[in-house]
């Protein structure tokens, strides 16, 4: 049986299966906290590493990710990291919430992080496409292709929003790839991206795109696909095609205090999930 194995709750992390199988840690929203971590062969972020993306925070995060032992690790930032977002977005928007928020603004904040994510021992995506080899010498050699990108759809014009109308552009440079990270869930797959109150808030292109007819030129069948973004939507799904299926994943790992918000307008988090275990087999 080479069907994906997924774990999303566990006392203790189930045996990894070895020899042709490969062991993805999923990861996402994790905004400053830090949480044990299964081990695997690869370790994906799907952004929001930072409540609201000081580069000191994101520091923190590079250093808690480069510390744990996974040999591959490749992450992409989310609409709480203003410190990774274009620097006119940070000069401007960024100025405004930072503001709002009570956080010192840092015009140098983006050339930090660019420095930091640059030195740091990961594979950084923010709209890109890379490669990576899980080398065990029981394992096939495979290279995986991955494409990682931070935009969401657009909520109040925090860092890394597009509109419906600039939607086909973000994502036309993905071409196939074996893993999809974005930030953001799809629209109306599997739930991953209902508010509380029901509403489905995901990309509409990416649903298009994840489900467009096998030989249509934009159609995306990666293996796995993992996100965030919506913590209360968080868990799994799978989408059936006909050329075999692709895991879907909200990997989100905290929510925030409800009534600190109401009362101050604060942002705090508490980690209220485990990392999601997913076991594919290596593709022929």
């Amino acid at each position: 049986m080479t069907e994906p194995r997924v774990y999303t709750h566990y006392t203790t992390a189930p045996a990894a299966p070895g020899g042709e199988w490969v062991r993805f840690v999923l990861l996402s929203d994790t905004h400053s906290q830090t949480t044990a971590v299964p081990d695997g062969d690869v370790l994906l972020h799907a952004g929001d590493l930072t409540t609201l993306g000081e580069p000191a925070d994101l520091e923190r995060q590079i250093a808690w990710l480069e510390s744990l032992p996974h040999g591959v690790k490749v992450i992409t930032a989310g609409n709480h990291d203003f410190c990774t977002a274009p620097g006119d977005w940070h000069d401007t928007r960024g100025r405004e919430l930072d503001n709002k928020y009570g956080v010192a603004h840092d015009a140098a904040a983006p050339l930090k992080a660019a420095r930091m994510l640059e030195a740091c021992g990961m594979q950084v995506l923010l709209g890109a496409t890379s490669t990576f080899v899980v080398e065990r010498p029981e394992t096939r050699h495979y290279e995986w292709s991955v494409y990682g990108s931070p935009w969401s759809p657009e909520f109040e014009r925090w860092a890394w929003n597009y509109t419906p109308a600039q939607a086909k552009k973000i994502y036309e440079s993905v071409g196939h790839v074996d893993i999809l990270i974005t930030h953001t869930p799809p629209y109306e797959l599997g739930g991953l991206d209902k508010i509380h109150d029901g509403t489905s808030v995901g990309c509409k292109e990416l649903t298009r795109r994840l489900t467009a007819p096998r030989h249509h030129k934009d159609a995306l069948r990666p293996k796995l696909h993992v996100f965030g973004h919506i913590h209360e939507a968080r868990g799994t799904n799978v989408l059936q095609h006909e050329e075999g299926e692709t895991v879907l994943v909200n990997a989100a790992l905290v929510e925030y205090d409800q009534d600190l918000w109401n009362t101050q307008r604060k942002f705090s988090y508490d980690v209220v999930a485990q990392p999601v275990i997913v076991d594919l087999h290596v593709p022929a």
